[in-house]
This record gives structure tokens, sequence and C-alpha cells, in this order.
């Protein structure tokens, strides 16, 4: 079975298996203190004896003395469990905010695109918080809960075994409660995380889109949806906050409903006796409520957790255990990279070869299968196998960290992460920045005295010809052995790009370093010593 169709038990296992010992220690506390709070009504049933008696000197001297260790030692016994469990449950939550992040580098690329951000958003933050919660409130409830039902009905057999199936009648339709809601509060969580991904992706598309929404005048279809969309979830929301909150009062009728039957029956019954059962009526209180407490933060956690382990069980194409190693059956004396009958999606039977030191260019008309195919060179996407091979070996059998560690790339739009420019360029250290920025044409438009300033989301300070320009600096301290450029002047004017390019290949001829270049610009495919036509499907020299 799947671990998204059991989610609850593969949460508590891994909790358990790693945190055993703080869980043992946190539970083991919580019995301890809760030990003390049914003494309590034990010490004020004796000093009511004792009053009734007429000799409470010697009794209340006592009554104070234990008091005031149990209350110390419950405390103590509260730091110890949040020090414990509610650490734990924490340590678990980072756990699993670690467990995304490296399912986000292994998965296969497809994977990833085939997801909505604010799906993907919702996995990493509310997920993950309601599957913390499970694990640290949530057990803390059940371990209070269970000890208390367990050993209040025994204290009141103990006290007034006549009496005590009269107040216990009312609590047995507890567990029946707690299934009716079971069900309900499972399905309303489901829903509410599933709307909190579609309004997290479409409050994405218009964070990062509203320029163009201003300049089509989508922007206020795209807010009306918005709207739609939040007035749903807060109905959700109101829907599921009712379910939690009628758990609560209806439990307390049933203990309220209990103390009710104690006081009808109580006539004979000595005072001490029912103070202390009055006391131990109310202790029952707290676990009815706990129970409803820990079925709706455990509902929340399998909804959650189904979601959560769905993701991390999608194919794994690489792993990020230990070093990349390249295969042992590397050639030296292969062509670096070989294309062998390649057909996909609009390549159909391509070939080519291509040596280490050499610059070769990528020509074609659009949606001809260029992009395609510097994508599978990175393994954004399999190829079929026995149709590329880098140093001699089929790309399939590298590890993809590996291959990416040889390969650097610039594509058509590049990305810039939130930061300053010194940090974008922190790939290697190939080149000084300063170099590098100077080869990649930056060096005249004073980039050099803002390297350490911030660039605002995707670099939005900068210029489209700018980003691209700080892309193949970055790509220049990369220590790789074949660079994939997609046109990567595309945005930059004649004289500059001519001029990038002569000191990009001036840099990489001397360091021999392999590059594969797709431009629809002639005149820069020029600075290439050999180019492949993917229209005529053949080699030119």
């Amino acid at each position: 079975m799947k671990d998204s169709e059991r989610p609850l038990r593969r949460l508590l296992g891994f909790f358990f298996r790693k945190y055993w010992a703080s869980i043992l220690a946190g539970c083991l506390t919580i019995m301890i203190i809760d030990v003390g709070e049914l003494i309590l009504p034990m010490i004020l049933k004796s000093l009511v004896e004792a009053v009734e008696k007429g000799d409470p000197s010697g009794s209340l001297q006592q009554a104070l003395f234990w008091t005031a260790g149990i209350v110390v030692c419950q405390v103590l016994g509260r730091y110890v469990w949040r020090v414990t469990l509610a650490r734990s449950a924490m340590s678990a939550g980072a756990d699993f905010r670690s467990l995304f992040s490296r399912q986000i580098f292994e998965v296969a690329f497809g994977s990833i695109e085939r997801r909505k951000v604010g799906e993907l958003m919702t996995l990493a933050t509310s997920d993950v918080e309601n599957m913390r919660m499970a694990l640290g409130p949530g057990i803390i409830s059940l371990t209070d809960a269970l000890f208390y039902c367990v050993t209040v009905p025994i204290a009141m057999v103990w006290i007034a075994p006549a009496r005590v199936l009269w107040i216990l009648l009312p609590l047995l339709l507890i567990p029946v409660l707690v299934i009716v809601f079971h069900r309900r509060i499972f399905d309303q969580s489901a829903r509410v995380q599933s709307l909190n991904g579609e309004l997290g992706t479409l409050t994405q598309e218009m964070v990062a889109g509203v320029r163009p929404l201003k300049q089509a005048g989508s922007g206020p279809a795209l807010s009306e949806r918005i709207g739609r969309k939040s007035h749903e979830l807060n109905r959700r929301q109101v829907g599921l906050q009712a379910l939690q909150s009628s758990m609560g009062p209806t439990l307390e009728f049933l203990l309220s409903t209990s103390l009710v039957l104690l006081f009808a029956s109580s006539p004979g019954v000595p005072i001490g006796v029912l103070v202390a059962l009055q006391r131990l009526v109310q202790k029952l209180m707290w676990p009815m409520t706990a129970i409803g407490m820990a079925v709706v933060y455990f509902q929340k956690a399998r909804a959650s957790g189904k979601d959560f382990y769905r993701f991390l069980e999608e194919l794994r194409v690489e792993s990020l255990e230990g070093t990349p190693e390249e295969p042992q059956n590397v050639s030296q004396g292969s062509p670096l990279l070989e294309c062998r009958s390649l057909s996909l999606g609009p390549i159909d039977r391509l070939s080519f070869s291509v040596h280490e030191g050499e610059w070769l260019g990528l020509k074609g008309p659009v949606a001809s299968g260029k992009s395609t195919l510097l994508g599978l060179i990175l393994r954004f996407q399999d190829p079929p196998r026995g149709t590329l091979f880098y140093r001699g070996v089929d790309v399939l059998d590298w590890d993809p960290p590996a291959l990416r560690k040889e390969l650097g790339s610039v594509l058509q739009e590049p990305y810039l992460f939130q930061g300053s420019i010194r940090s974008n360029l922190d790939t290697g250290d190939e080149l000084p920045i300063e170099q590098a920025l100077q080869v990649s044409g930056l060096d005249s438009q004073g980039i050099l005295h803002r390297v350490d300033d911030e660039l605002g989301e995707k670099g939005m300070s900068l210029s489209g010809g700018q980003k691209q320009r700080v892309a193949i600096a970055r790509v220049l301290r990369k220590p790789a052995s074949l660079f994939l450029l997609d046109d990567p002047l595309s945005s930059v004017d004649e004289l500059t790009s001519r001029q990038v390019l002569l000191d990009l290949r001036r840099v990489w001829k001397a360091g021999k370093k392999t590059v594969i270049y797709v431009s629809h610009r002639p005149e820069h495919l020029g600075f290439c010593d050999r180019l492949v036509d993917l229209d005529a499907r053949r080699d030119q020299v």
C-alpha cells in the first residue's frame, strides 16, 4: 500500500522511529502530571472529611504540603514535555520541509511543471504545518485524553462504585459523536487545503503578471476569480470551524449531564466523596475536549499527508545522496556529445557529433526542436535510449547531478534569483566576478558598482539584455565542459552582442570549452565552427 493511502500511519511511523526517546520521555511526563491531577481530589476529600470530624488543623497542613509538591512537579513536568514532545514535533516539521525541497530537485522536471505553484506552496507551508500540529499538540492531547479516560473512571469506581454507572452513562455516547464528526472534518479539511492551493496559484499569477494584466485589461477578470475563490474558501473555513466548534459544546453537554446525575443521586453520600466525585467528573471535561482537538489535528494531518506523500511518491530521476559520480565507462577519446538518429517531437532522425573545444551552431525555423534538443541534453526530459551520448556513455546512464555538473546553460528566458548580482554569480570560481562581468559586456554599465545591490524578484531592476548578460556571467563562473546557449543575446543590440561573443569565444577557446549555440540571428551563428540545420536534418560544414 502506498504511503499516500495511509498518511497517518506513515507520519507516526516516521516520527516514532526518529524521536522515540523524546516522545517516550514526554508521554511519561504527561502521565506523571496527570497522576498528580488525580491525587488532588483525594487530598480534597481527606480534608473535607477532617473538617466534618472537627479536626482540620493537621490535615490542612498535610494537604497544603502535598498540594504544593504536586504543583511544583507539574510545573517542571510541563516544561519537560514542551522541551521533548513539542521540540520533536518542530524538528519533524523541519524534516518534512527538507524532504519537500529534496524532492523538488529529485523528481522529473515534467512532474514539477504539471503542478501549480500555489499547490506546491501549500504543500510546503500549511500541509507541513498541519502534519507538525498532529505530531505535537495532537499526540499531547491524545496521550492526555487516553490516560484520563482510563484512570478517572477507575478512581470513581474506587470512591463510590454504586453511583459511578449513572455518572458515566452519558459519556458512552462520546465515541459515537467522534465517529460522526470524523468523516465530515476530514472531507472539509481536504477541500480547504485544495482551495488554498488554487487561491495561491491565482495570487502568484496576479503578482507575477501584473504588468501584462494591466496592459491587456484582464486584471478585473482575474480579481473576480480570486474573489470567488476567496468567498468559497471563507465559506468552507467557516463550515470547518463550525464542525470543530460544535464538538466541544456537545461533549461539555454530556459531561454536564453526568454532573446532574451525580447530584440527583447524592442523598446519603458523604460530602467528601461527593466533592471528590464532582472534581473527577470535571477532570473528564478536558480529555473529552482533547479527544475532539486530537480528531481535528489528525484529520487535518491525514488530508495534508495524503497530498504530501503523493508528491513524494512521484518518480525520482536522480539522487542527492552523497557526491554525484560519473559512469565508470566514460571514454575520453570519443566525441564529447553524440546524437544518433534522435526522433522526438519535432526532431526527426537527427544525428551529429561535437568534439571538445568545438563551437556547434543549431539553426532552424521556429518549433523545429532546437530548445527541445537542449532540454534533452540537460535531462529536463529523458531522450529515447541509445540516441544521446556524453563522453561515449548514454545520458540515461549518467547520474543527472553528475551530468549537470559537466554542463552550463543559458536558456531563452534567464532566471535571476532574488538577492544581489554577487549571490546570483555564486556558481563556481572558474572566473573572478569582475572578469565574468567584463566578458559578458556589463563592465561599461556600472554593474560592477552594483554587484551587492538587491535586484528584486526575478531581477526586476535590470533590463532584459542586462538579465541575459548576468546569466552569461553566471555560467562563465561555472567549471563546466559543455555550454548550451539558447539565444542568450536576443535582447542585446548587435554591436554589444558581437563584442560579447568575441570575448566568450576567446575565453572558452582558451579553456578548450565546448559550446552548442542556438540562435535565429545568422550573424551570431557565424561565430560557430559548424552548423547543424534541424530543418534540413544534415550537417553543414
